[in-house]
């Protein structure tokens, strides 16, 4: 057996030699994003989730990772909560008594506004009164005014008949006079004389009618005149009162009494006592919506899927803001870091494709990636990269990218194969 053995290795260096000039080996190793969960605010860490309590435990993405005391937080939340909820009840208190002391302003509205229709009414009902007393008072006058004038005219003629009977009386006088002395001288006979008399007589007659007429006709031109003066200081009245009521009055003040009252009270009411309340809910909402943050905060959830790569806090240890937690492997965005030695690195460009080999016990597969930058500086590799076959002790190092879902882990072992550009 041992020749055996030493055989098969003997063809395995050879064949290991003759493919040396056809593909390169480096060592490589499944790197991925670290992302730190750090504190957002000061607290006991009370917690930590249980993908933490061991190194390399896969955690889901919005996992919960750790918990921070938020009993701080919670407390004044708790008292904020009491005093909206005190707030709300003295908001809605307060609209109540706006709302009954409003229906009962509109009820006393309601009550002037039939005020003020009973006074219109009454102002029209005696407006239309005094119209009917201007009317029949200028009708009055006109009537008198008529009467007056048709006395008037009754007492011109009627002193230009007396007038004019009494200038027939004073001719018939004379003539009489002078028939009494003809007849003393018995010129004319007695028949000549009576006759003289008796037309005398009646003209004297006529002429006290006519005057007993004419003192009837100025007396009730007196009556018509002093009845003339009667109404005209009526129809005076009147006016004046109709002038007193197209002056402002207390319509006006009915009205603005009205209108002004529910705009007082609305006023008061909301500037005065509601908005300030409804100022002072909207300061604790905004108090809440930040704590409510905060405490949610305190919860530390993992922004991705990955793996726990370092723990650096216990629970029970105090912690400020920003303090780190705990490192996650990321698994969205894994690559591969080799490490070529310059003759190698002579042999690369970027765009190349690679293939990558496990070094798993039973597994045996191959994926191809692709290299996607090359260092411009030889750098020492990771001590656990030393004791590899394929590692140099100083190299360039290498990213090459991986397709997805390629099911690889942070931190895994791969060979990479570079087939010989030649």
């Amino acid at each position: 057996m041992p020749p055996l053995c030493f055989m098969i290795s003997l063809v395995a260096l050879g064949w290991m030699w003759s493919r040396r000039g056809t593909q390169l080996m480096m060592a490589g190793e499944v790197q991925s994003r670290t992302v730190t969960i750090a504190a957002s605010d000061a607290g006991y860490l009370v917690e930590l989730a249980s993908p933490l309590r061991d190194m390399m435990s896969v955690t889901a993405n919005e996992t919960v990772i750790a918990i921070i005391d938020s009993s701080d937080a919670a407390m004044q939340s708790r008292e904020l909560s009491a005093r909206r909820e005190q707030l709300l009840a003295e908001i809605e208190l307060k609209k109540r008594e706006f709302r009954d002391r409003q229906i009962a302003l509109e009820i006393e509205q309601a009550r002037q506004r039939e005020r003020r229709r009973e006074y219109q009414l009454t102002v029209q009902r005696d407006q239309r009164d005094r119209e009917d007393q201007r009317s029949g008072l200028r009708s009055v006058i006109d009537r008198l005014s008529g009467q007056r004038r048709d006395l008037v005219i009754e007492a011109a003629r009627a002193k230009t008949e007396l007038a004019s009977i009494g200038g027939e009386v004073k001719l018939l006088r004379q003539n009489r006079d002078r028939l009494a002395q003809q007849k003393a001288m018995r010129l004319i006979s007695s028949h000549r004389l009576d006759t003289a008399e008796s037309e005398l007589s009646n003209q004297q007659t006529i002429h006290s009618r006519t005057a007993t007429l004419l003192e009837q006709v100025e007396a009730q031109i007196a009556e018509v005149d002093a009845s003339l003066q009667v109404a005209r200081q009526r129809l005076r009245e009147v006016l004046d009162v109709q002038t007193a009521e197209s002056a402002p009055s207390k319509d006006s003040d009915l009205e603005s009494s009205i209108q002004t009252p529910t705009d007082t009270v609305t006023h008061f009411t909301e500037s005065i006592v509601i908005t300030p309340l409804e100022r002072e809910l909207a300061v604790h909402d905004a108090q809440l919506q930040r704590l409510a943050a905060r405490i949610d905060r305190m919860r530390l959830v993992s922004p991705v899927d990955g793996s726990v790569a370092t723990i650096q806090r216990v629970p029970g240890t105090y912690v400020q803001a920003g303090d780190a937690i705990a490192d996650l492997a990321s698994r969205d965005d894994l690559w591969i870091r080799a490490y070529a030695s310059p003759a190698q690195a002579e042999q690369l460009r970027p765009g190349q494709i690679v293939q990558l080999r496990t070094r798993s016990p039973g597994e045996a597969w191959e994926i191809n990636a692709t290299i996607e930058t090359i260092g411009d500086q030889m750098t020492d590799p990771p001590a656990r990269a030393t004791g590899d076959l394929f590692a140099p002790p100083r190299g360039v190092p290498v990213r090459i990218g991986l397709p997805q879902n390629s099911q690889l882990r942070p931190g895994q072992l791969l060979d990479v194969v570079i087939h010989d550009r030649q």
